[in-house]
């Protein structure tokens, strides 16, 4: 009878631990944001560099992307607190979408590069990029370029 006793006291204190390990090191909004961010430079590089040849210009393109992005997730996620975990969600489309899930320190993401693609190609964060202006340039001196190779 004691040993039981001693084991599910052992089993007791083993799973207080590991409760009270991972409520410590849930990620919070910095790393979700940090997580997210790094899969949408992803995708901006991706989008710049296969719609021109002219590396200044992707570059100026990502540059006003991560900007665009940086001033709608400051707005647009929101955190989500439990007890043991967080969740990053996003307002798109007034909308509620979860883009991410964050666990003992390290944040996974909810959403593929096909969905990303999806949001960053949206008119609503074109229209935040200045797309329209930057794709105007960027056609022009692609044409500009052919006529003189």
């Amino acid at each position: 009878m004691k040993k039981l006793t001693l084991l599910s006291v052992c089993f007791a204190v083993v799973v207080l631990i590991g409760l009270a390990v991972l409520a410590a090191t849930k990620p919070d909004r910095a790393s979700h944001y940090e997580a997210i961010k790094k899969e949408v430079l992803v995708v901006v590089d991706k989008q710049m560099n296969s719609n021109t040849s002219l590396k200044d210009f992707a570059a100026m393109g990502t540059l006003k992307a991560l900007n665009a992005l940086d001033e709608y997730m400051g707005r647009y996620l929101i955190l989500r607190e439990h007890t043991f975990y967080t969740v990053g969600v996003i307002i798109y489309k007034d909308q509620l979408f979860p883009v991410s899930v964050g666990a003992l320190g390290h944040v996974w993401l909810t959403v593929d590069e096909k969905d990303l693609e999806q949001v960053v190609t949206s008119p609503d964060m074109m229209k935040l990029i200045g797309a329209d202006d930057l794709r105007q340039v960027m056609d022009l001196l692609e044409q500009v370029k052919k006529k003189y190779q």
